[in-house]
């Protein structure tokens, strides 16, 4: 604060010396608290004059002509503290809604905020006793004029200045995706009389249950031991956060739960002695944006044959698939096909499956052996020795098999019949790997088939892929950039009516300490790459059903206004949190404003044949093929049509 003395006839500099003065400023507004990461008044940080000559310098110590008295804060007021939305340097609001330890639970801090109410002044010239300047009795008058009410405005001495979410999946928010690593770069700074920017800055994390988001500070993968509450690093550059089930006690984490979570979150804290502590949330962090946690389980009911569980379901029964050179249910498929196709020669070259003819079968194009004819003399087995690709929308009548030996079999189009009273049709898929070359037995999923009624067996694995035939690796893995481009491909939920024998894990990408591929080979527990050689947990995720799709459902969030990132009402759209009619309905589902708040992930498209509160990405429901269905008879071995 400066005060000026000047001559009222000519503004003329007056000297200190022939006056005695009366200096009265008042403050209508003083809630700087010391600690403010709460909502009680823990004492102001704020020093400022009361009463002049406290508190002010001698006159033209710093200004010739003026008094000078400091107004020092040792925190930050919520004008500069605040939540810059849009990075663009501003501060856009004052009172935050801060997540403390749940998003469902803000708490809203009080502001912090220093307003100036009034100055007041009198001058009686010494000499003469005369009164210069003032009221009756020369009381002190008002000279605040355009001042009164000033806000004081002060920055946070240590802060994390700048705060990026580098995911290229969706940037606006912090990636809820379980085990996905989502990389956030950020700048600290430290200004002020503060001296090596002292004291800490403390992280918290979180995402709604089973999952929590946490920091690998160990940097041997993210795991449940992690941390969720955590001091940051202060020179920087980065953090990644990724979400994983819970802890369960005894070195366990939780590996199964509801279908997702929401509201993934992080915000800090910074704390510092500064002739008391001072504590304070850091700015420029986004405290309650996030996305959905998209697939952390597969819904799976009755059978699935599969190498590795780690978190299988009530009602969910799966049977190890194990060696196929060995194993029994092979043996089973093995001896089926060859009681039908004994004496077929070797037909090679690669075929397509494009429809279907009520009087002439499957419509197919390239070398295909037709056999077992039904009463119609319509082929119940279609039998290749090479790559088959069903390019087309299919829907069928009766029983049939398409038998793949010695190549591998693309879904690009959805294996669907609507539901049609005493009409059962049933489609069994067998793809073995020819034992002699290694190749074929693999089944890939273009992005945009939502259905498949089928019963399935693969030698090898069933695989989601990018819809190019030509994005497969020497060892029959998709191909995919990163897990960017692979989240965003497979968008689409995914249901599977029948069985799937495979070469398949359920959770192995998530397993403890090191996630497995299909034949159970442990990989390494870092998140690693895909690309044409996979590594780590981004090569697991290709094998675990978990991860056949990332289809998921979501809050909207507004993009403007008021409640700018807050999750829309969908019934109350323009309604903001705190408003009167503004709820939200995390459980149910919407398509339309008005029946409730969560929507498709952008791009995402449900599949037909579910309901509506049947939200996971994937989904397999048991429907046993039956004992006439080729190559799925039993003579001996295992049954495959068994219920658990």
């Amino acid at each position: 604060m400066i005060l000026h003395l000047t001559h009222q006839y000519d503004g003329s500099a007056m000297t200190e010396a022939d006056y005695a003065l009366t200096v009265q400023p008042t403050w209508t507004t003083d809630t700087v608290d010391t600690d403010q990461t709460n909502v009680a008044f823990d004492g102001s940080a704020v020093s400022k004059p009361i009463a002049f000559p406290a508190g002010w310098g001698a006159f033209g110590a710093s200004i010739a002509d003026a008094y000078i008295a400091d107004v020092t804060s040792r925190a930050p007021t919520s004008s500069m503290n605040g939540y810059d939305e849009g990075a663009d340097g501003s501060v856009d609001s004052f009172y935050e809604r801060f997540v403390l330890g749940n998003p469902n639970d803000p708490l809203d801090v009080p502001l912090s905020e220093l307003m100036l109410a009034d100055v007041r002044l009198a001058a009686t010239h010494t000499p003469s006793g005369i009164c210069a300047f003032g009221g009756v009795g020369c009381a002190p008058i008002s000279v605040a004029g355009a001042y009164a009410g000033q806000d004081f405005h002060f920055v946070p001495a240590v802060e994390i200045d700048t705060f990026i979410n580098t995911d290229p999946i969706n940037p606006e928010s912090i990636s809820a995706r379980h085990q996905t690593a989502s990389t956030l770069n950020y700048s600290t700074a430290c200004r002020g009389t503060l001296s090596g920017c002292p004291g800490n800055i403390e992280m918290t994390t979180g995402v709604t249950s089973p999952f929590e988001l946490v920091y690998d500070q160990a940097n041997d993968g993210a795991d449940c031991n992690d941390f969720t509450l955590f001091n940051l690093p202060f020179a920087g550059p980065s953090i990644q956060l990724v979400p994983v089930f819970e802890d369960a006690g005894g070195g366990l984490c939780k590996e199964e739960g509801p279908g997702a979570g929401d509201d993934a979150f992080v915000y800090s804290t910074v704390e510092y002695n500064n002739g008391g502590t001072i504590k304070y949330f850091s700015n420029k962090l986004p405290r309650k944006e996030g996305t959905l946690v998209v697939n952390p389980v597969a819904e799976i009911s009755g059978n699935v044959y599969s190498t590795g569980v780690t978190n299988p379901q009530t009602g969910q029964e799966v049977r190890s698939l194990g060696d196929v050179s060995t194993n029994i249910l092979r043996n089973t498929i093995a001896q089926n096909i060859e009681k039908i196709v004994a004496g077929i020669d070797f037909i090679g070259g690669s075929a397509s499956i494009t429809g279907w003819n009520d009087a002439t079968g499957f419509l197919v194009t390239g070398p295909v052996e037709k056999l077992i004819l039904d009463i119609g003399s319509v082929p119940k087995v279609y039998y290749f020795n090479d790559d088959v690709t069903i390019s087309n929308d299919l829907s069928w009548k009766g029983e049939r098999t398409i038998i793949v030996e010695g190549g591998d079999l693309y879904i690009d189009g959805n294996i669907y019949n609507a539901p049609v009273p005493l009409m059962n049709p049933k489609l069994g898929i067998i793809v073995m790997k020819d034992l002699s070359s290694g190749i074929g037995g693999d089944v890939y999923i273009d992005p945009n088939v939502f259905n498949i009624q089928a019963n399935i067996y693969s030698d090898g694995a069933v695989f989601s892929y990018d819809g190019n035939h030509a994005n497969i690796n020497g060892v029959g893995e998709p191909i995919w950039t990163d897990e960017a481009t692979r989240f965003n491909a497979l968008k689409n939920q995914l249901y599977i009516e029948g069985s799937v024998a495979s070469l398949n894990t359920i959770g192995g990408a998530v397993k403890t300490p090191n996630p497995i591929l299909g034949d159970g080979t442990p990989t390494n527990p870092a998140e690693g790459s895909y690309g044409a050689a996979p590594t780590g947990r981004s090569q697991a995720r290709l094998y675990d059903l978990n991860f056949l799709r990332y289809y998921g459902l979501v809050f909207a969030r507004h993009t403007a206004g008021p409640c700018i990132g807050d999750a829309i009402d969908q019934q109350w759209p323009n309604e903001c949190p705190g408003d009167a009619n503004y709820t939200l309905e995390a459980t149910s589902y919407a398509l339309n404003p008005g029946s409730g708040d969560l929507v498709p992930i952008t791009g995402g498209t449900a599949a037909s044949g579910l309901t509506a509160d049947q939200q996971s990405a994937v989904y397999i429901d048991f429907d046993p093929p039956t004992a006439t269905l080729p190559g799925f008879g039993v003579t001996s071995g295992v049954d495959i049509r068994i219920r658990p």
